[in-house]
């Protein structure tokens, strides 16, 4: 997160203790309320605990933290008002089942009205705070903006009148500029994207340009890249159902639906509670692996290696190494990499194996610090399995539609079609978990992984 939304977080959290403890003195102790005095405490402080989880997720949920579109006190009372009530409605289905202690309504409305009140002025204050230090040069995003020749300019001309929107625009590139490089158009957005850091691209097209627009937006949803369109666009954009168009005035904003970003938070919230058990549980078992590596021959314990993860970024995969500790450097004595006719190569009987690795590998054993990746946020429990840098390289544009996700230790392809050679049936199973994944799909991957992994018939 950015300055100005790591404000809001923590202003949001103390408001809701300040509302929810001043709530209960008003009700129990100021006198104004006829009850005995001294009614316990602890529960209550369980339940604003519990309440504050569910408020800030449901200010997350309904987009409260995108701050980059204009503050409006009507809006963020409306934005407030819907956390507070979905934020209610779960509290009082859980205290349902919660028989122990009777909480009080009263404390609960005089909370929830409060906060609407005091939180919707507070942030609003907040944001207007946000837009006057973005006059100054602070806390901007990075935009590009791409137009026609048929464009009017009106959008450079705004960001560039109006910092308060919290934008920088680092370059202004017309489309038949995109246009005479080689290949697609999408793909001319990679290397700007790593040269200014984009955050936001805006498209300044006509309705003429439609398929170059569905190739800038196919890029950005394989980047963590933010999208925005004029108005003339509208009809030529079809969004993904995963995605929603938003109306910030002058221009439109596609962006991913509540319900996506609530599955997105909680695939990552089960990533973390895995990685957290099987790095505990399995820490023996770590531990004597680690001692097995070291007695049996010269090299390091963990073999680190670059592998491409979310969008294509390098980050450094770990696992117990397996292998001769030159293995990498005898691998143009096994495999000719560059008559290779697809990316991707499998050896029946690789020599480099150790005989220790490959009992490691025939239980899926040298995976398990690949939790730590997960624990980091590089990978995932479940994803397309993250390959090496030269072979990422050699990706066409089909297949670099596999990095839109994070690389997982497990997925479905590895269950469906373990150790094929053939690309285009591992992408095609990449692809179908892309466009179906879901928390019920993780789960029935994962119990299938158990089983491959228990009957040790191969390496996931």
């Amino acid at each position: 997160m950015i300055r100005t939304e790591r404000i809001l977080l923590y202003l949001d959290a103390v408001l809701l203790a300040v509302c929810f403890i001043g709530s209960y003195i008003i009700r129990f102790w100021s006198g104004f309320f006829s009850t005995h005095y001294g009614t316990p405490c602890e529960h209550y402080l369980i339940a604003q605990v519990v309440l504050s989880l569910l408020y800030l997720s449901s200010l997350w949920f309904f987009g409260g933290y995108e701050t980059r579109r204009p503050p409006s006190l009507a809006g963020q009372m409306d934005l407030t008002l819907r956390a507070v009530t979905l934020a209610s409605l779960i509290f009082l289905s859980l205290v349902f089942w919660y028989r122990f202690f009777s909480f009080s309504r009263m404390v609960m409305l005089m909370n929830g009205v409060s906060l609407v009140l005091i939180s919707s002025v507070c942030r609003w204050a907040v944001l207007k705070g946000a837009a006057y230090y973005r006059r100054k040069g602070y806390d901007l995003a990075n935009a590009l903006l791409i137009f026609s020749e048929q464009s009017d300019r009106r959008i450079e001309e705004f960001l560039k009148n109006h910092p308060e929107y919290g934008y920088a625009l680092c370059c202004a590139i017309p489309l038949k500029e995109i246009k005479n490089n080689p290949g697609k158009p999408g793909r001319a957005l990679y290397p700007l994207f790593e040269k200014y850091n984009i955050n936001d691209l805006f498209l300044d097209l006509g309705p003429k340009e439609g398929q170059e627009a569905a190739e800038f937006i196919e890029q950005c949803r394989q980047e963590p890249v933010r999208l925005h369109f004029t108005h003339r666009l509208y009809r030529e954009i079809r969004p993904h159902p995963r995605w929603r168009v938003l109306d910030d005035g002058e221009w439109y904003t596609l962006e991913r639906t509540p319900w996506d970003r609530l599955s997105q938070a909680l695939k990552r919230t089960m990533d973390i509670v895995i990685s957290i058990i099987v790095l505990v549980l399995f820490s023996p078992v770590m531990a004597l692996i680690a001692l097995g590596i070291r007695l049996s021959g010269r090299g390091p314990i963990i073999f680190r290696q670059e592998r491409a993860g979310l969008n294509g970024r390098p980050f450094t995969i770990y696992k117990f190494r397996s292998m001769v500790k030159e293995a990498e450097q005898q691998l143009d004595q096994i495999v000719d990499v560059e008559s290779l006719s697809q990316p991707v190569f499998k050896l029946e009987h690789d020599p480099r194996v150790t005989p220790l690795g490959r009992w490691l590998r025939r239980f899926s054993l040298d995976e398990l610090p690949q939790f730590w990746n997960v624990l980091r946020g590089e990978m995932s429990v479940v994803g397309p399995r993250p390959e090496e840098l030269w072979m990422v390289d050699r990706y066409d544009e089909a297949t670099r539609a596999r990095l839109r996700i994070k690389p997982g230790i497990t997925g479905y392809q590895q269950i469906r079609c373990r150790g094929t050679e053939d690309m285009s049936v591992r992408l095609n199973h990449d692809l179908y978990y892309i466009d179906h994944q879901s928390l019920f799909f993780d789960l029935y991957i994962i119990l299938q992984t158990l089983w491959v992994v228990i009957t040790g018939k191969g390496r996931i």
